[in-house]
């Protein structure tokens, strides 16, 4: 008796199952999109609208995913997850601006932290950084630009004023908009150079001193008033 009860138990739900997937139960109904700043733009949520209807139990076709969004050079990463039972949760992790550079052909673009160049739409508190050489959507910085674009938005951060800079050779000379000039070496970088911007940065807001240079091109920084 328990045998046929377990028998017709079985077919019971297999049954129940197939009706529900045959229903559409578990496809997908609702796509839901987020970065890594809140939720995503309606633009990017269509551009995943393809997936709608799609068995979501079926494995997730995470390359057509990623080859979406690969034309959209602000997405450093598409990840997605499934969200029982019919809604997919997509993960977009844009680039993080660092800089804004300019070449010889004076096209304005932008730099995340890994050194890709894309275009961004607000560039207004970025620091810029001017390079002898062309710059173009798509390539990548390596060595001494990307150090530069890193060390000068490091320096924009921490006097906290729009700061613009020009590499000429290995040195990274840097103008704020109060007129002080801040050198580096590109090459060689000294140890707490950063610790020595903010104390000297701190210290002659409180003097009220206006300085003209900070070299910190060697492990004694050199201020000039």
């Amino acid at each position: 008796m328990k045998k046929i009860i377990l028998l017709i138990s079985a077919i019971t739900l297999i049954i129940i199952f197939g009706v529900v997937i045959k229903i559409g139960y578990f496809n997908t109904h609702k796509i839901e999109c987020f970065t890594q700043y809140g939720p995503c733009q309606e633009d990017l949520v269509n551009k995943a609208k393809f997936l709608v209807g799609r068995p979501i139990y079926l494995p997730l076709p995470r390359k057509q995913i990623a080859q979406t969004f690969s034309n959209i050079s602000s997405i450093s990463e598409v990840v997605a997850h499934r969200r029982l039972p019919s809604t997919l949760v997509l993960g977009i992790i844009l680039r993080r601006p660092i800089a804004v550079v300019l070449g010889i052909s004076q096209q304005r673009v932008v730099v995340d932290e890994r050194g890709v160049v894309f275009d961004s739409k607000d560039r207004s508190a970025l620091p810029v950084l001017y390079i002898d050489g062309n710059v173009e959507i798509g390539t990548t910085l390596e060595g001494q630009q990307l150090t530069a674009a890193k060390l000068v938005n490091q320096v924009g951060s921490i006097i906290q004023t729009p700061v613009s800079a020009r590499l000429q050779g290995k040195s990274l000379l840097i103008a704020s908009n109060n007129g002080v000039e801040i050198v580096l070496d590109t090459e060689h970088v000294a140890d707490n150079w950063d610790t020595s911007l903010q104390s000297i940065w701190a210290r002659s807001k409180i003097d009220g001193k206006l300085m003209q240079k900070i070299d910190l091109r060697f492990s004694q920084p050199a201020v000039t008033f």
